[in-house]
């Protein structure tokens, strides 16, 4: 085998190695309960709502945002979760332009290839 063939040889091994046998790392998101049922709340009581999050992949978990549906409710969260680590996102929804039966969400977007965004939901009964 001249000089070329040993340089074809080493560039085929070398890009067998780091072929499928190399896995890329991903984040996997999972959500313990994606709903909250505050039950019933007095109008004007501010809902505290703090979802779970865990990290069951292999590569770090980003949280890009956190977006309410509407201006009554507020989202913090943590932007990186290790693999295997944990998080949350903490939600406060303001019940005082409502009556009645609520149903709010937030829109979690992430860099987890399967699931790129999930939706959180508050519910409430909100009493006069």
């Amino acid at each position: 085998m001249g000089k070329l063939g040993t340089t074809l040889a080493a560039l085929v091994l070398g890009l067998a190695a780091s072929g499928p046998a190399a896995a890329v790392s991903a984040p996997s998101l999972a959500v313990a309960s994606p709903t909250v049922d505050a039950g019933k709340v007095r109008r004007g009581e501010k809902i505290e709502a703090r979802f779970a999050l865990r990290n069951e992949g292999t590569g770090t978990l980003a949280i890009r945002e956190a977006r309410p549906a509407c201006g009554c409710t507020v989202a913090t969260f943590d932007r990186e979760i290790a693999p295997g680590g944990e998080g949350e996102v903490h939600a406060t929804v303001d019940t005082s332009r409502f009556t009645g039966a609520i149903t709010k969400t937030v829109a979690v977007v992430t860099n987890d290839p399967s699931h790129p965004e999930t939706t959180l939901t508050i519910k409430a009964v909100v009493l006069p």
